[in-house]
Order: structure tokens, then C-alpha cells, then sequence
């Protein structure tokens, strides 16, 4: 029998996980034991010797009590819950110091379908064009609806270099995609500085080394004069409860940053004990961001020390147990569920940003215009066909002007201002010939703006008005 208590991020799977073995799990009392329990356990058994001996298809002793395992697992209604072989387990216990071979996507269970998500930076299923809440139906023209994650990542993953056939539902269309497999390395945390004192740190997911990466990170950033902090935790698909809440400790002032309840300890709260960032704040997040980055991003919320961008979040708010048995299976059952410093509770709902920002459709941003026919110089109050034309060219751009109205408003002002700015024109937030000039799209891309991320465009905005 295993016993002992660890905790692990798991490749395919989205969780904030502990891992407890067999020998911690409490036991039942001697009077549930001797009389409950005794009796369901003999009616159990003798179902099980009636239908080896009376039905009419045969069936082993293994599939029965595998069949009435994930019965009681399916009373639960949740499906974070699951029960895994001895096979499925030891698939499931992937080394995340290391790396696995697969397609580097974050699944989990919604109802009776496994569901995108997020995928990995640079991973081969952010190439194919997974996105967040994609349905995955089929794995190699095998039916998966009804599967559990475990089982769908086993088909999923494979050797490097060979292909895996998905078929998608997304918006209520189904279709394939080809995939080849290639060998995932995790990284977690990566930095830079942007421009004028404001850092950039993306956070892929939270696991053993998350926290120590975070803070070296941090720490250049401060030696490069940090001013402001874009935390982008964009598709970041959670992991260790622990990682998450060091992380958030870099972050918040002293106090609670999430707050655990389960039926044996009723509230248990993770505190930061460390001082504040101490610079102003922007967290990226969208429909990828999940469990331990949730964790984080209401932390931040909560105690008001930055301001959420982006959209709403994926709405993951339970703790897993992972059990070893005797037998060599695993147990994945849902233990407590977490909520933000203020008690916020995030399963099923995520958290609404501060600032709603969509991401810029792939076609707008492939869109390609002719040049920009100026004849009179376009300002905020003007009305016309140019400035409709202006709205358009800077919404495919990048850049949120508002409304596409043909109305020259604030937002289209503000949007100028940052394409202007991108561009090293005089950021006027006024269209003068010379800003005219440049808005043609050019079939080499070269009027391309430095990033094509609305969300990060606005980050920036909001920190350039702060530091100011």
C-alpha cells in the first residue's frame, strides 16, 4: 500500500491537486463499518454474483466492479470525480520535471464532453488553432462523448511524430483537424520589459518551480527600474495550489489570498505574508485562465492592488484528492472548493474582468485595405464616411476604436493616440496626412502593429496612464 502525501500538476489535466495515499485517508467509524456499510457491501456482492451467474452476456469480476465503482463516482454529479485503472494511473502520473509526448493541451470534463481549455505556448495544438472551450468529440474517428479525461488523454497523447485526428465542435460546427505529435517541455514563466519601465511576465501554469522562476523574474525586472507589471495569465490552465498562492504572495500585501473549504476543516486560508508589488498592476486573463490562476487573478481583485483585463475566466474552484489504491488504480475525487480573499466563489461562473476587452478576430487581423484617401484632417466631434474608414483600418489593426460608427469619439481618439504612438508619430490622437500616410496595409505586413494584442494594447494604456 502507498501512502505519504505529495502534489503534482498533471500534463493533459486541469486541477489544483493535492495527493494523499491510501494510508491518510480517514477512516470509517467501527459502527458505520459493522452495520451500513457491511450491509451495502453484501447487497453490492450479491448483485454482482447474480448477474456473472444469470445474464445473459458474460461479464468478468473486474468490469463489474469497475462498472459499480464509477456508478457511486456518478452519484456524485461531478465531474471532477473519476476512478482510473492501474493503466489509466500510470498515464496519469506523468513527470512534469521532464516532459511528455503529445499535442500540449489542457482538457477537462464538462458534463459529457472534454473540453479545450487552453493550449501550451508554441505547442503543437495552439498550431493547429485549438482554442479555449473547444469540444474535442472524437479522437482518431473514435467517439469520446461520455469518456473521462484520463481515458480521451490516452488516446490523445502518443509517440513524437506521428498524428492524431481530432474532430472539434466549436459554435456548433464539427469539424477535423490533423495533428502531429511532438515532445511537450513545460516552461512556465517568462519576462521582459515592454517600454518605459513596464514589465511583462506571462505565466503558462503554476507547478513546482513556478513560484522560484516568478520571483528571479520579478527581481531583473526591479533591477531594470519596474515601474509597471503586465501579468499575463492568458490560457494558464492552474496547478498547484501551493505555486499559486507563493505567486500571489510577490503581488498582495499580507492577508488572505484564497480561502479552501472541505468538510473535515471546515475554512482553511493561504495568507501572503510578504509586502505588496508596490508598482502598478495589469492581470491579462480570458476563457483559458483557470483553478490556481484564477486563485491569483481574484487575489489580486480582492485586496485592489491591480486591475483585470481581458475576458471572463474559465470558472475551475475545486480541489482535487488523488488517492492511491490498492490495486494499483487511482481515486480522483473532489475534496474542497475554493474561494477568493473575499469569498467570491469561482466554480461554474470565473471571474468578469475590470476591463472587458475581446480579442481581435483572425480575419480582421489578416484584413488588407488600400491607402487611406486623406482629405481633411479627422478629429474628435467630426462625423463621416472617413471616419468610418478610420475606425475600420484601426479595429483591424489592433487598436479598439469603439463603436464603428463613422462618429469621431473618445475611444477612436485613444486609439489614434496608441497607433501613433506605436508607430513613433506625434501621438495627437488627431488624423493629420502624415498619420494618414501609414494606414494603408501593406501586403509584406510591415504597418503591422508591434504586438496584434488588443488586450496587452489596453494593459499598456492603463499603466502608461498611471506611471505618468
Amino acid at each position: 500500500m502507498k501512502s505519504g502525501r505529495r502534489a503534482a500538476l498533471v500534463g493533459l489535466i486541469l486541477l489544483v491537486v493535492v495527493w494523499v495515499g491510501a494510508g491518510a485517508v480517514p477512516a470509517l467509524a467501527a459502527d458505520d463499518a459493522d452495520s451500513s456499510l457491511s450491509a451495502g457491501l453484501e447487497l453490492i456482492a450479491d448483485v454482482v454474483r447474480y448477474i456473472r451467474a444469470h445474464h445473459v452476456s458474460e461479464v468478468t469480476l473486474d468490469e463489474l466492479i469497475e462498472g459499480a465503482i464509477e456508478g457511486m463516482l456518478s452519484v456524485l454529479g461531478d465531474d471532477y470525480s473519476a476512478y482510473m485503472t492501474p493503466s489509466e494511473y500510470e498515464e496519469f502520473n506523468i513527470d512534469i520535471q521532464g516532459s511528455y509526448s503529445g499535442i500540449g493541451v489542457v482538457i477537462t470534463q464538462r458534463g459529457e464532453y472534454i473540453v479545450v481549455v487552453s493550449p501550451f505556448e508554441g505547442s503543437p495544438g495552439q498550431e493547429a488553432g485549438l482554442q479555449p472551450g473547444d469540444r474535442i468529440v472524437s479522437v482518431n474517428g473514435r467517439d469520446i462523448v461520455g469518456m473521462t479525461v484520463e481515458q480521451a488523454a490516452r488516446l490523445i497523447r502518443g509517440p513524437a511524430g506521428t498524428t492524431v485526428r481530432l474532430g472539434i465542435e466549436r459554435d456548433g460546427t464539427t469539424f477535423e483537424v490533423e495533428i502531429v505529435r511532438r515532445e511537450i517541455v513545460l516552461h512556465t514563466v517568462e519576462g521582459r520589459m515592454l517600454e518605459d519601465g513596464i514589465g511583462y511576465i506571462k505565466v503558462a501554469l503554476f507547478d513546482q518551480r513556478t513560484a522560484s522562476e516568478f520571483g528571479q523574474k520579478l527581481s531583473e525586472l526591479k533591477e531594470k527600474g519596474l515601474k509597471g507589471l503586465i501579468l499575463d495569465l492568458r490560457d494558464n490552465p492552474g496547478g498547484l495550489l501551493s505555486a499559486s498562492v507563493e505567486v500571489a504572495g510577490y503581488l498582495v500585501p499580507p492577508g488572505p489570498v484564497v480561502r479552501v473549504e472541505d468538510r473535515a476543516t471546515g475554512r482553511q486560508v493561504f495568507r501572503s505574508d510578504t509586502p505588496a508589488l508596490g508598482v502598478p498592476l495589469v492581470v491579462l486573463v480570458n476563457g483559458g485562465t483557470a483553478s490556481g490562476a484564477e486563485i491569483v487573478a481574484g487575489a489580486v481583485r480582492d485586496h485592489g492592488v491591480g486591475i483585470l483585463v481581458g475576458t471572463r475566466t474559465f470558472g475551475k474552484g475545486s480541489v482535487q484528492s488523488i488517492i492511491d489504491l490498492e490495486n494499483g488504480g487511482g481515486l480522483k475525487i473532489t475534496t474542497a472548493r475554493y474561494l477568493t480573499p473575499a469569498g467570491t466563489a469561482l466554480d461554474g461562473r470565473g471571474l468578469e474582468p475590470d476591463v472587458v476587452v475581446e480579442p481581435l478576430p483572425p480575419r480582421e487581423e489578416e484584413a488588407e485595405f488600400p491607402a487611406f484617401q486623406f482629405k481633411r484632417e479627422l478629429r474628435r466631434g467630426l462625423i463621416g464616411l472617413d471616419v468610418l474608414d478610420l475606425q475600420q483600418r484601426l479595429r483591424a489593426l489592433g487598436y479598439d476604436p469603439g463603436p464603428i460608427d463613422g462618429i469621431f469619439g473618445p475611444l477612436t481618439e485613444r486609439a489614434l493616440r496608441r497607433y501613433q504612438q506605436d508607430r513613433s508619430l506625434q501621438p495627437t490622437g488627431a488624423l493629420d496626412e502624415a498619420t494618414a500616410a501609414t494606414l494603408g496595409r501593406a501586403p509584406d505586413g510591415e504597418t503591422e502593429p508591434p504586438s496584434g494584442d488588443r488586450q496587452l494594447d489596453e494593459a499598456l494604456a492603463i499603466l502608461r496612464d498611471q506611471i505618468r
